[in-house]
């Protein structure tokens, strides 16, 4: 995985130089979102380490709140591609 998000970063940086349409970027996005849903398991287990890395650090409480990430919080935007597709 963390090969296809470097080469995904590597096109999402060509594509900043470039002008795309909406459906498009739509497209690609919900993509994303997509693939998010299907690695959110895995994405929260390393957010652990983080958490655990941080609080070993010593970081400020709002820093740890910020980078935690569970399964209670929505991140999902399936309704904006509803509404925009």
């Amino acid at each position: 995985m963390k090969n296809f998000m470097q080469k995904a970063g590597l096109r999402a940086q060509k594509a900043l130089l470039k002008k795309i349409d909406t459906s498009l970027k739509n497209k690609v996005l919900k993509n994303y979102i997509l693939l998010i849903e299907k690695e959110k398991n895995f994405i929260i287990k390393e957010n652990k380490k983080d958490l655990s890395f941080a609080i070993k650090k010593k970081l400020k409480k709002n820093l740890i709140e910020r980078l935690t990430l569970d399964k209670k919080k929505n991140y999902s935007n399936k309704r904006f591609f509803k509404k925009n597709n």
